[in-house]
């Protein structure tokens, strides 16, 4: 029996059927899926948890990953429970007061830096995230006239120059 890429399988021939298809459907393609079930080719958009290490007050921190699709702030500080209190960014803001977010701030951005002020130091723990920048995408920030709170979306340092392009 030759199977969707001409592999002769099943019976007693050692082969599974179709065991050639990558993830896409494409024989002998190199597509995979990732943990976050997402199916391609890109390794820089491969999903991952990472973690924030935040200190008692004020944290000034971006997100070069976060979920593909819940950015809530209850889905994403969940693990903070109530030692996060308000959480700030440019133009928005949103305080926590006995377990609910209030403020004009509903979602995070990986587009935009912000202000976390926490109540004791503690480990912020983002599952399931997505790289917000990663080879072929290009992130384009729009700046006004003024003071501009915005992200660093790369998960590793880099210079100003390499990280700034005109």
């Amino acid at each position: 029996y030759l199977d969707d890429c001409e592999v002769c399988s099943g019976g007693n021939t050692g082969h599974i059927i179709n065991s050639d298809m990558d993830c896409e459907g494409t024989c002998f393609g190199n597509a995979y899926e990732d943990n976050c079930g997402i199916c391609d080719n890109i390794q820089f958009n491969d999903c991952l948890n990472f973690n924030i290490e935040l200190s008692l007050g004020a944290n000034l921190v971006s997100f070069h990953s976060l979920p593909a699709t819940d950015r809530s702030l209850d889905s994403i500080f969940v693990s903070l429970g109530d030692n996060i209190s308000i959480i700030i960014s440019e133009g928005a803001g949103a305080v926590k007061l006995d377990g609910t977010w209030y403020g004009s701030l509903y979602e995070l951005s990986s587009n935009n830096g912000y202000w976390i002020i926490m109540n004791t130091d503690e480990t912020l723990t983002i599952s399931e995230a997505v790289p917000s920048s990663f080879e072929g995408h290009e992130l384009q920030y729009n700046l006004h006239a003024g003071n501009n709170l915005i992200s660093y979306p790369f998960a590793v340092g880099q210079t100003i120059e390499d990280a700034i392009s005109s």
